[in-house]
């Protein structure tokens, strides 16, 4: 996933722009960048916009909460 500003990326590239980083946001732009050949990278953009800049694995939640796993195994930089 590449981080651009706005004024940064070329005039004639495409940009896919996905909403929120949760899970879906997260892994379908994975996947899209999974997707993407040599020339598709060079004439399409990925772009992830979220508030965060990290993704909670929701189902790990209560034993991060109970204290059977550390919070560092639940939290996933993006």
């Amino acid at each position: 996933m590449k981080s651009d500003t706005a004024g940064n990326s070329a005039p004639n590239k495409h940009r896919i722009v996905i909403l929120g980083g949760g899970f879906a946001g997260v892994h379908t732009a994975l996947e899209l960048e999974r997707r993407m050949s040599a020339s598709d990278r060079q004439a399409i953009e990925v772009v992830l916009i979220t508030s965060e800049n990290y993704m909670v694995f929701q189902p790990l939640l209560p034993e991060m909460i109970g204290g059977t796993i550390e919070l560092q195994h639940g939290v996933t930089p993006i």
